[in-house]
């Protein structure tokens, strides 16, 4: 792996970005199925209660550990 020097402000305000990225991206599927909430989006598509949604509630489910993955990065600073 390589390693990179770069300052705290400049990699906060990328990661930062990048949340915002994966927020949008989240609400334009949401708004795409007529969902309010990530949670029963994903329920539903999980129980077929909305058809051919399993690609978006995947994509979903990747942003969301993606998110989650960036969060604990801006924790350990």
């Amino acid at each position: 792996m390589t390693q990179v020097s770069l300052k705290k402000e400049l990699a906060e305000d990328l990661i930062n970005s990048k949340l915002r990225i994966i927020v949008e991206e989240i609400e334009k599927i949401l708004q795409k199925w007529k969902y309010d909430s990530i949670e029963l989006f994903l329920t539903d598509s999980k129980s077929g209660k909305i058809r051919n949604a399993e690609d978006d509630a995947i994509v979903i489910q990747n942003l969301l550990d993606d998110q989650e993955e960036l969060h604990q990065i801006k924790n350990k600073w």
